[in-house]
């Protein structure tokens, strides 16, 4: 994984006119049995992210977003 420096974040934070963006942040374990729990706050994060989408952006469809993290969510890969 690469490492984000500051010219990778100034450049991000230029491109802000195209967004809406969504950051999710969930802590990470090592435990394995903890995979269902993990994927489970991810989803709630992700209709969290909805919820929030639609009273801050109304206009902006939440299906391509979507779409992206249902991805995240089913790829085992991911999680481990």
């Amino acid at each position: 994984m690469e490492t984000m420096v500051k010219n990778d974040l100034n450049q991000l934070m230029q491109q802000r006119e195209d967004g809406p963006y969504i950051a999710i942040y969930l802590n990470t374990a090592v435990v394995l049995n903890d995979l269902n729990r993990r994927r489970l706050q991810f989803k709630q994060l992700v209709n969290e992210a909805e919820t929030q989408m639609a009273h801050h952006f109304p206009k902006t469809e939440f299906a391509p977003y979507a779409t992206q993290l249902e991805q995240l969510i089913n790829d085992n890969a991911f999680w481990l």
